[in-house]
């Protein structure tokens, strides 16, 4: 079997784990405001402490998925609970990729969401069934796009930026109001840790 590079490894590593959560950041954090966001960072700094803790785990147990590892470290209940977690985030974002990329292709193209969802499921998995090689290079090529686009999108709002949003504060520390920004952009952090595992067999 041919061997990833480092980039496809590095690309498939963004794609299949922070991809649509990287862009999703700035969507969950438009009504936090500037300060909440320096007060997210440093959470994620310590967050990123904990994930140390985590990948050192898994470095050293190489070859254990990271159900296995819950197992044996919170017994068996706990690799039964880290199991189904990791299944309903597979499940869920599988379902949220083939929606989104069928509302993008039906936009573009003309043609009924449906049937660019299934377009779009039959040309991944013919991809994936092509072997981790090739998936690696389509990767590499989607991350560059995605890197491409948002350079773009980046540039494009330079000139826009409005200085009131960045001492905009949120009033209400919950969900129902404008805290839910704030609140949203936590639950989507939570699952960064699923990335470790992989991190570490890659």
């Amino acid at each position: 079997m041919k061997r990833l590079t480092l980039a496809e490894a590095s690309a498939m590593l963004i794609g299949t784990q922070i991809g649509a959560g990287v862009l999703g950041l700035p969507y969950a954090l438009r009504g936090a405001g500037f300060l909440e966001f320096l007060w997210l960072l440093n959470l994620g700094l310590m967050t990123l402490l904990t994930a140390l803790f985590v990948l050192e785990v898994a470095s050293k147990n190489l070859g254990k998925s990271l159900s296995k590892l819950t197992e044996e470290h919170l017994g068996k209940m706990g690799g039964v609970v880290m199991f189904l977690s990791i299944s309903a985030l597979a499940y869920g974002a599988l379902i949220a990729y083939i929606a989104g990329s069928a509302d993008i292709i039906s936009s573009l193209v003309g043609i009924r969401p449906e049937i660019a969802a299934i377009v779009f499921w039959s040309l991944m998995s013919l991809i994936v069934f092509m072997g981790l090689k090739v998936s690696g290079e389509a990767e590499l090529t989607l991350t560059g796009v995605l890197l491409l686009a948002l350079v773009l999108s980046i540039s494009l709002v330079l000139g826009k930026i409005n200085e009131k949003n960045l001492t905009h504060r949120v009033r209400s520390p919950l969900p129902k109001g404008q805290g839910s920004s704030l609140f949203s952009v936590v639950f989507l952090l939570i699952f960064n840790f699923v990335s470790i595992n992989n991190l570490v067999r890659k």
